[in-house]
């Protein structure tokens, strides 16, 4: 881990939890945006998307290229990897951005479930914006990773947790966004990041659920060895048993969703791009409604186009 530590910045990227006193709190993305943090995010995203050299750890190319060449699919430590992965994502758009404070946000679309709008505004400064073919995942999301009956955690185990979430929504969410969000080199979308915080925090509701529920042992061989994120950046799959320990963070909100969300029933069915036929779309749920905060301005362009308004005259 040492070279890839040093090209990060130690002080940013290693865990950092032993002997911390606070943990750091991941909030939902309508929360977030009311932040102060909301504009040193936009400034990591804006600064790491304009470093072309991707094999520098500042750049986000850098990223995407580890989940293109290292992210485990349909199989064993899908969440674990994941969870691993995203903090130290986290770590660099902290380190990049100057606020010691920011962390990552989560979209919970099982709340809410048309992206946020300040990624779908195509203004030409936003950071945050990239095509895509449907801005609405309410038709990917299912309860059944939910049920009683998963009581076991890891893929390849019976009764599992781990498969079914992998399966829907998680794979369902990427492919009804579509556009880069289908394939491999989706972290190039900056909502892929929000997606798998949300993914990392009802895995955190699972195991708080109980009721039966149960991870594999902390001491038991599923936890030896480690995550490889680099050749040398890794991470011991134990410390990515929980997140309170060694990673020092929590979320908002740690309990799972109890039904689909609501949704207008005028909603277009949306375009499945690279779906499996197992993977069918469901039924819509009755209207509902769902407060959000109001939009919040993504680049620097929407500031000098209000200060030109004021300017001109009458």
């Amino acid at each position: 881990m040492q070279r890839s530590v040093m090209l990060l910045g130690a002080s940013a990227m290693l865990p950092k939890a032993f002997g911390q006193t606070t943990l750091m709190v991941r909030p939902e993305w309508q929360a977030f945006k009311t932040t102060p943090h909301y504009d040193a995010f936009l400034r990591a995203v804006k600064l790491m998307k304009s470093n072309t050299t991707a094999t520098d750890p500042k750049s986000w190319s850098f990223w995407t290229n580890i989940h293109l060449n290292r992210c485990p699919h349909s199989i064993p430590y899908f969440f674990a990897w994941h969870r691993g992965y995203i903090y130290y994502f986290e770590r660099q758009i902290r380190a990049v951005s100057g606020d010691s404070q920011l962390v990552l946000p989560y979209w919970d679309y099982y709340t809410n479930p048309a992206l946020p709008a300040e990624f779908t505004n195509p203004n030409g400064g936003n950071p945050l914006y990239v095509s895509r073919v449907n801005n609405n995942v309410r038709q990917a999301l299912s309860m059944a990773p939910f049920s009683s009956s998963l009581i076991n955690f890891p893929t390849n185990s019976a009764n599992a947790f781990e498969p079914s979430f992998e399966s829907a929504p998680h794979n369902l969410v990427h492919n009804i966004i579509g556009g880069v969000m289908s394939d491999m080199l989706s972290p190039t979308d900056p909502i892929f990041w929000l997606h798998h915080a949300n993914v990392d925090r009802l895995w955190v509701a699972w195991v708080s659920a109980g009721n039966g529920r149960k991870m594999p042992a902390l001491g038991s061989a599923y936890w030896s060895g480690s995550h490889i994120y680099t050749s040398s950046l890794t991470m011991p799959r134990s410390s990515t048993y929980g997140t309170r320990t060694t990673l020092g963070y929590r979320y908002q909100n740690e309990s799972f969703p109890t039904r689909l969300p609501s949704a207008r029933s005028s909603l277009s069915s949306p375009d499945l791009v690279q779906a499996t036929p197992n993977e069918a779309v469901g039924t819509q749920p009755p209207l509902g409604s769902f407060r959000i905060s109001p939009s919040r301005q993504t680049s620097d362009q929407n500031v000098r186009d209000r200060r030109r308004a004021r300017c001109q005259p009458g």
